[in-house]
């Protein structure tokens, strides 16, 4: 689950499923971060700022896809806040 607080409580914004990926607003923004949760055990890749840099800088078109994905996460977050 990926959850938020605001208005002093929490709001879950989205659930995740295996081959899904979170973090990508703080990698290309410097935004605060959500609260992740697992249900299960779960296994999990890690990737620096650096090393995205380094990928970006070979294929550049993943900085664009990863971009669509904030935003709509972005936008997603605030609809669940006003929402709540």
């Amino acid at each position: 689950r990926v959850i938020t607080s605001a208005k002093g409580r929490e709001i879950q914004l989205a659930e995740l499923r295996e081959g899904e990926f979170f973090g990508e607003g703080s990698l290309i923004t410097a935004a605060p971060a959500a609260t992740i949760i697992a249900n299960e055990a779960s296994e999990f890749l890690s990737l620096s700022k650096g090393a995205l840099d380094s990928v970006v800088a070979v294929h550049p078109r993943i900085r664009d896809v990863m971009m669509q994905f904030y935003q709509q996460r972005a936008e997603n977050t605030v609809k669940a806040i006003l929402r709540s």
